[in-house]
C-alpha cells in the first residue's frame, strides 16, 4: 500500500511538470511590417508576441530595446522573428553598409598598408 502511494505521488508530480512544460510560452519581438535592408530600426517597425517555447528561435530578440537604432543587414519580413544576427552595431558607432567601399572607424585601408601590396 505504501509503495503504491509513493509511486502514485511521483507519477503525479512528473505528469504535472510535463503539463507545465507544454504550456510554457515566451515573449519575442517580430517585425510589424516588412523591414528593408539597411533601414534603421524604429519602435513602429517592431511588435512583441508570445509563442510556445518550442517555436522560439535561439537567436530571437526578447526586448525591442535590444535592436532599436540599429541598422538591418538583411531584409526582415512582416511577422518574422527578429534575430540578433540580422543587425549591425548601433547607428553612430563604426558601421558602414557592405558594398559601399567605405570603411569603419579605426580600420586601416589594406590597399594603403605594406601588407596589402
Amino acid at each position: 500500500m505504501g509503495l503504491a502511494l509513493v509511486v502514485s505521488v511521483v507519477t503525479g508530480l512528473y505528469f504535472y511538470n510535463y503539463l507545465l512544460h507544454l504550456n510554457r510560452r515566451l515573449e519575442v519581438v517580430v517585425a510589424a511590417r516588412d523591414i528593408p535592408q539597411f533601414s534603421v530600426v524604429g519602435n513602429n517597425m517592431l511588435r512583441s508576441i508570445t509563442l510556445p517555447a518550442e517555436a522560439v528561435h535561439p537567436a530571437a530578440i526578447k526586448r525591442k530595446e535590444e535592436v532599436l537604432g540599429k541598422a538591418v543587414l538583411y531584409p526582415i519580413a512582416a511577422g518574422e522573428q527578429v534575430l540578433s544576427q540580422r543587425f549591425s552595431v548601433a547607428i553612430g558607432e563604426a558601421w558602414t553598409p557592405p558594398g559601399t567601399g567605405a570603411r569603419g572607424k579605426g580600420l586601416p585601408d589594406p590597399d594603403q598598408s605594406p601588407a596589402g601590396r
